[in-house]
């Protein structure tokens, strides 16, 4: 008997305190949080659009290899593979005047 009525006065008070339950409105703080996390996911799409490759740079007169790393992609500041290629073979030619002064 002593469980039925435990069990009731559960079952009641559930019934009564989902009755009372007030509405959940957003407030501005949660807004402004959903915008940032939209964001913060652009960016990261933006992110994975760029696409980089590490190439050496030949210095014929040290006979060395130097590294320098091109990118390219939405974001990156070019466009294409083949113009990130064509800057590196800028750099290296440029490396090379600065190194040797001259052109081989």
């Amino acid at each position: 008997m002593k469980k039925v009525i435990l069990i009731a006065t559960i079952c009641i008070a559930g019934l009564v305190s989902a009755k009372n339950g007030e509405e959940m409105k957003p407030t501005k703080e949660k807004k402004e949080v959903a915008k940032a996390t939209a964001q913060a996911e652009e960016q990261e799409e933006a992110l994975k659009a760029i696409n980089c490759r590490t190439v050496g740079m030949y210095v014929w007169c040290n006979d060395e290899m130097l590294s320098d790393t091109v990118c390219w992609g939405e974001g990156s500041g070019t466009a294409t593979e083949a113009q990130a290629m064509a800057q590196s073979l800028h750099n290296a030619q440029l490396v090379n005047e600065f190194f040797c002064g001259g052109q081989p």
